[in-house]
């Protein structure tokens, strides 16, 4: 374990309940692999803003900016600025639009940019929580994800990565079979072998409900 995921597991409190941690949402502990590939500041906001979403996964959200920008570490047109080809911008690839709707609806938490900004992590990953939330994301994992990007491929990448993220062992693990989850992987496992082109649609404002 490197320095920052040793300071990351000193500074955030989990208590576990029923399958899950208090302050970090559901889906238990970080794995090893998480630790290892999280950068711990994006690790702490994808536990809290989980948080802030009953049902919703902290690994969901990580797999989502993981997938959509390598946690804001990608060089790509359109994540620190700027847009992709699809007009997406910022760490979780939220199109203008959609974000300013989002932020409309919902109170971002303090900390972030004045006025909230897609490009800043805080704010896109509060906001990407919220957009799931509004998609049902507890009880319907694949449609949220759906929503988010309409690519078989991207919940198939999305559903593994949040799979690998999640500790399987130990007082923190999240065992606990859900519907939505089972459905996802049902689903994943289905579109494995079909390449996903990064830089999908992204979440659409016209989705929302």
């Amino acid at each position: 374990m490197g320095a920052a995921a040793a300071q990351l597991a000193e500074r955030v409190l989990c208590v576990p309940v029923v399958g899950w941690f208090l302050g970090c949402g559901s889906g238990g502990s970080p794995s090893q692999t998480a630790l290892d590939d999280v950068p711990a500041d994006y690790l702490t906001l994808y536990m809290q803003a989980a948080a802030t979403c009953p049902g919703l996964s902290w690994t969901t959200l990580a797999a989502i900016g993981k997938v959509e920008s390598d946690h804001g570490r990608s060089r790509l047109p359109g994540v620190a600025s700027g847009t992709n080809s699809a007009g997406a911008g910022g760490p979780m690839q939220f199109l203008a639009p959609t974000f300013a709707d989002v932020v409309a609806r919902h109170q971002l938490p303090a900390g972030g940019a004045n006025p909230p900004s897609l490009y800043n992590p805080q704010d896109a990953i509060y906001a990407a929580a919220a957009y799931l939330c509004d998609n049902h994301v507890a009880t319907d994992l694949t449609g949220a994800l759906w929503d988010y990007n309409h690519s078989g491929a991207y919940i198939a990448q999305v559903v593994t990565q949040a799979t690998q993220y999640g500790s399987t062992d130990g007082p923190g693990a999240d065992t606990t079979a859900s519907d939505a989850g089972y459905a996802a992987v049902l689903y994943a496992q289905g579109q494995i072998g079909i390449p996903y082109l990064w830089g999908g649609d992204g979440p659409q404002l016209t989705e929302l409900p």
